[in-house]
């Protein structure tokens, strides 16, 4: 069954596939990997690529081995695992579901299933918070929800009535994010506002772009979206 979300797309043609691996090879580009169902997680480099059996060597970053816990460590122990990729080439994001199938400390070997998923945009890439996400904006003193957030902006809900304290280009300085385990001042630029129509009437959503974000916040959100769009990839395997 294919994605029924818009931003997925399903590459079934083995050629495309290895032509994107090919690339990842070539450009180096670094693959976030997932085991199912659970931890560990961690980045890898692609060594060799075995394209007749499609079958992939990757290299643990150094980094990403020496966070991983004795017990996270253990699991790897343990195969057959099932194992989600993802990498990018030109800012395109790419899914895969692979198999660890032999590994000698930070050295792993996997085989690919088809098909892989292409998500269209990376900056595209929007949480739709969970409970358990406790994902609000404070605004000159107001707590919002969020209605949606990436590592580029957020938007949240507004009555019809505060149409006009939400223009496009105002600046809301020291506003205040707080998600997961986040709580830190953010500038907020308004990008515009859309109808949500409801039976009962009309609401608005307003959304905004961040200015100046840290590194490092900027690097939880990504990450998170990452997460978040396994997530929703995974579902259609």
């Amino acid at each position: 069954m294919a994605p029924k979300d818009k931003d997925l797309e399903p590459i079934k043609d083995k050629k495309v596939v290895e032509r994107y691996l090919r690339y990842a090879l070539d450009f180096r580009e670094k693959f976030y990997c997932l085991v199912d169902p659970a931890p560990p997680r961690f980045e890898a480099l692609l060594k060799k690529l075995d394209l007749e059996n499609l079958s992939l060597e990757l290299e643990i970053t150094e980094a990403s081995y020496d966070a991983l816990s004795r017990g996270e460590t253990k699991r790897l122990e343990a195969l057959p695992k099932d194992l989600r990729l993802s990498f990018a080439v030109n800012d395109v994001l790419y899914f895969l579901h692979s198999r660890l199938v032999e590994r000698k400390s930070r050295q792993i070997s996997v085989a690919v299933d088809m098909p892989m998923f292409k998500l269209q945009r990376r900056d595209a890439v929007r949480i739709k918070p969970l409970d358990s996400h406790k994902a609000s904006v404070e605004v000159e003193g107001k707590n919002y929800l969020l209605h949606d957030l990436s590592a580029s902006g957020l938007s949240f809900v507004i009555m019809p009535d505060q149409e006009h304290d939400f223009i496009p280009k105002q600046l809301f300085r020291s506003s205040r994010l707080r998600f997961t385990t986040l709580d830190v001042p953010v500038d907020l630029e308004v990008i515009g506002l859309t109808i949500i129509r409801q039976e009962n009437g009309a609401l608005f959503k307003v959304g905004f772009r961040f200015l100046g974000l840290t590194a490092a916040v900027e690097q939880h959100l990504a990450r998170e979206a990452y997460l978040y769009t396994h997530k929703i990839w995974s579902r259609w395997l």
